[in-house]
Parts: structure tokens; C-alpha cells; sequence
């Protein structure tokens, strides 16, 4: 996810940067803006593995 991280906050700035124009401000936000993306995303991907864990998991569980 390190990857994924720094695409989204690559493309966050990238963005911002073509609809309002390079600037500080501009580019400090899309960095933040990225980084809240890529957090947001790297939870809902570890709450969804929570609630659907991985094939192994479920060999493990005795019933």
C-alpha cells in the first residue's frame, strides 16, 4: 500500500495543480488531501479483510 499511497497523493496534487494552478497552497493541499485519500482507503481495505479474512484463516477455525 506504501505504492498505492504515493500515486494517490501524487495524482491528488496533479490535479489540484491542473484545475487551479501550480502554487504552494495548491500543492500542500493536494498532498494532504492524497494522504487523507490513501489512509481512508488502506482502512477500508484492512476492515474489509477484518470482516472476510483470507482462505487460511477459515482452514484454521475448528468447528
Amino acid at each position: 500500500m506504501k505504492w498505492g499511497s504515493l500515486i494517490i497523493t501524487v495524482l491528488s496534487v496533479l490535479a489540484l495543480g491542473g484545475i487551479y494552478g501550480f502554487s504552494l497552497f495548491i500543492v500542500i493541499m493536494g498532498v494532504i488531501g492524497g494522504l487523507i485519500a490513501s489512509f481512508t482507503i488502506a482502512g477500508y481495505l484492512k476492515s474489509v479483510n477484518g470482516d472476510f479474512p483470507s482462505d487460511r484463516y477459515e482452514d484454521e477455525v475448528k468447528y
